[in-house]
This record gives C-alpha cells, sequence and structure tokens, in this order.
C-alpha cells in the first residue's frame, strides 16, 4: 500500500524530528525539498533563514546537514 505524507515548515525541524524517531529512518522512497540559493533571494526576516548566510561555507555545512538528515530516512533505493 502506498500511502503519502506532506510536512510543512522550517525543513531543519522537521527533519530533526523525524531522525529523532527510530520508526522513521529508512522508511521513506522520495523526498522533495527546493534549497535556495546563496544570497539571490529573501523571504523574511526569519534570521535562520537558509541562503542568508555571511559565507559560502556556512551556507553549503547547512545545507549539508539538512541532506544527511534526509539520507537517515531514505530507503536504500530512495531519492532526493
Amino acid at each position: 500500500m502506498i500511502s503519502y505524507d506532506f510536512e510543512s515548515g522550517d525543513s531543519y525541524e522537521v527533519l530533526d524530528k523525524f531522525t529523532r524517531d527510530p520508526r522513521r529512518k529508512g522508511r521513506y522512497r522520495l523526498i522533495i525539498t527546493s534549497p535556495p540559493y546563496f544570497h539571490h533571494r529573501h523571504y523574511g526576516d526569519d534570521p535562520r533563514e537558509i541562503g542568508q548566510e555571511e559565507t559560502d561555507d556556512i551556507f553549503i555545512d547547512k545545507l549539508t546537514n539538512i541532506f544527511m538528515k534526509c539520507r537517515n530516512l531514505l530507503t536504500e533505493d530512495g531519492s532526493l
């Protein structure tokens, strides 16, 4: 049986919550996200907004942390 989950919110917070639940590890075959471009757009006044970091190294580190959490949630043949 195929089921779908849709989660909306801060990607890091949602993924962090999911990775703390051992039942979710390796459960998902597809995760879709839309990573921002570095210093390309600004969506509001949230200081945690990804893409507004002072350096590209900090930006890449944040994206890496998010994608590592995704990897832990995906099935072996899952896609991101």
